[in-house]
């Protein structure tokens, strides 16, 4: 089968690791060569579940590498196409075992990741996200012999022109937002259906405001009859006029927080008139990288995000 093309979005982050004490490249090379065989770098989230680098390779000067997370013996589910049927047979099966005879499983997703110093380019999955691979380099690095405890924070990294705006002059009003809701699959009873299929919703800014709007509407409000509005719900935090300096302390914290916000966009405004807009507060990158059947070719990804980290370097948009 041919190769295609499929879209990603590399996001770039700083390691801050705590306590201090060597670039997040350097200790994640001894703990991975600390632990070589697989079993001794599988983190259990649970008696039945694990999450690991599953590969890593020296790349561009850097460490590249396949972060997962699976649970052992877990089926997919598939329905038998037939469009002709009145109904689908709906099936679940185990992973195949491997030509050895091992056993194989489902993962949940892939994330890709390349990491230089203290900076970290990710590529990640839906279900696979940057901050389960931060709670992972903090067990993994955490349980490394030269270490006793340890903290790892992935932040996003800021563009260098927005830092240079936000140390300028302070911030006149922050708005927050993002989809009202989005759907997730249910296997209690609790959810609610919808085209015979029962889901539930969740979404970060359905958390800000659903209970504003219950006392409204009801505990029999239908938040699942919204989900094909493409529905917005947005935060606007400023003061009216002036504020004084505590009040100012605080909304330049909350801007210079929304950097590490997941899921939502931020636009800030500042006294100056100055806008700084969610893709200077994050750093990212839409990129085509080659694929085969909607997996990504892991050299060809490797290369994307070494050579992006290598252009915002060169171009001065990040200091390092």
């Amino acid at each position: 089968m041919a190769n295609e093309k499929s879209s990603r979005k590399l996001f770039c982050k700083r390691a801050e690791i705590t306590p201090p004490g060597g670039t997040l490249q350097g200790r994640l090379a001894t703990a991975l060569a600390g632990k070589a065989i697989v079993r001794d770098r599988a983190e259990p989230t649970s008696p039945t579940a694990f999450r690991i680098v599953a590969q890593h390779y020296p790349v561009d000067g850097g460490i590249a590498g396949i972060f997962t997370a699976f649970e052992r013996g877990a089926s997919a589910v598939s329905v038998l196409e037939d469009l002709t049927a009145e109904s689908l047979t709906v099936d679940q099966i185990k992973a195949p075992p491997g030509e050895d005879g091992k056993e194989r499983q489902w993962v949940d997703g892939l994330l890709y990741f390349y990491v230089h110093g203290d900076l970290v380019i990710v590529i990640q999955s839906a279900a696979v996200r940057a901050g389960q691979f931060e709670s992972h380099l903090s067990w993994l690095l955490g349980t490394d012999s030269h270490s006793d405890t340890c903290s790892v924070k992935l932040a996003n990294q800021y563009g260098r022109s927005a830092l240079e705006q936000l140390n300028a002059s302070h911030v006149k009003d922050v708005k927050v937002g993002g989809p009202l809701l989005h759907a997730v699959s249910a296997a209690s009873t609790s959810g609610s259906v919808v085209s015979d299929k029962r889901i539930e919703v969740e979404g970060v800014m359905l958390e800000a405001v659903s209970a504003l709007l219950e006392q409204g509407n009801g505990p029999g409000f239908n938040w699942a009859a919204a989900l094909d509005g493409n529905i917005e719900a947005w935060l606007h935090v400023s003061y009216r006029r002036k504020t004084n300096e505590d009040g100012q302390r605080l909304l330049d914290r909350i801007a210079t927080s929304l950097r590490n916000a997941e899921d939502v966009e931020a636009v800030i405004t500042l006294n100056n008139g100055q806008t700084i807009s969610d893709g200077e507060l994050k750093l990212s990158k839409n990129c085509r990288i080659e694929s085969r059947e909607g997996v990504l070719l892991a050299d060809k990804a490797f290369s994307a995000m070494s050579v992006w980290l290598k252009e915002l370097v060169e171009s001065r948009q990040i200091p390092v």
